[in-house]
């Protein structure tokens, strides 16, 4: 060992020994006051993703999962700004305009507070598809950034809650999420996604809700979308896309 790495070493325990008995008498530091449960919440709850930022399945799709119960959902920007954002995208993923929405048919709907689990069997039952496929959901938001590029999230929506399943003879996936957008422009979105896919939809609403149903014999979507003073929300499960 050279003399000046001695002299460095030597420096470093003189200096460790004195910290040791600087310490000596003294009371160790008091522990630090508990944290409010909803602050320790909060501050330990996904990020909201810059929606120009996002990754790649879902190019503009926030993603903002449910966390406790006692934590609020994020505020979504609903900005003239962020709004003209949304429709430029969305227009440009259409590949022009949406279509004109229909005259809507009556229809019998899944109650309000349905899970995921239970409007995928909905959708499954319309589309004839295997009863049983819906029981074995998985949760989580990677769910959300594997929809069909068919059937995508509304640019830039902040995504809620995710569950898909991929199983033989059973593909599914479930998202709810929420868009600044008025119900009708989410509703003429889907309408026109379904067009050019070839599902044949349908449009029906039962206030305050409303849905885009399109697809046969196992595959297809189920878009159903309600307006909610925090913004609209839309439920949207794919099957065996």
């Amino acid at each position: 060992m050279s003399r000046a790495w001695q002299a460095i070493v030597g420096k470093g325990s003189a200096l460790a020994l004195v910290g040791a008995v600087a310490a000596c008498g003294h009371e160790p530091p008091a522990p630090p006051p508990p944290r409010d449960p909803v602050i320790a919440a909060v501050l330990n709850d996904p990020l909201m993703t810059d929606p120009d930022l996002l990754g790649q399945a879902q190019p503009g799709a926030v993603f903002t999962l449910n966390g406790p119960a006692a934590v609020p959902i994020p505020l979504i920007d609903r900005s003239t700004k962020e709004l003209t954002a949304i429709r430029v995208e969305a227009t440009r993923s259409l590949g022009g305009a949406a279509e004109t929405l229909p005259e809507p048919a009556a229809a019998v709907f899944p109650p309000a507070d349905a899970t995921l689990a239970q409007t995928a069997s909905h959708l499954l039952a319309a589309l004839r598809g295997a009863p049983g496929c819906a029981a074995g959901l998985g949760y989580g938001a990677g769910w959300g950034a594997q929809l069909p590029a068919a059937v995508p999230i509304i640019p830039r929506g902040h995504l809620l809650d995710g569950a898909g399943r991929e199983a033989p003879g059973c593909r599914l996936r479930a998202v709810t999420f929420l868009t600044p957008l008025p119900a009708d422009e989410a509703l003429a979105f889907y309408w026109t996604r379904a067009r050019q896919a070839g599902f044949d939809p349908r449009y029906e609403r039962s206030d305050p809700r409303a849905r885009i149903l399109g697809g046969a014999a196992g595959r297809g979507f189920l878009a159903l979308v309600e307006g909610r003073d925090e913004g609209t929300a839309v439920t949207l499960v794919t099957a065996g896309l």
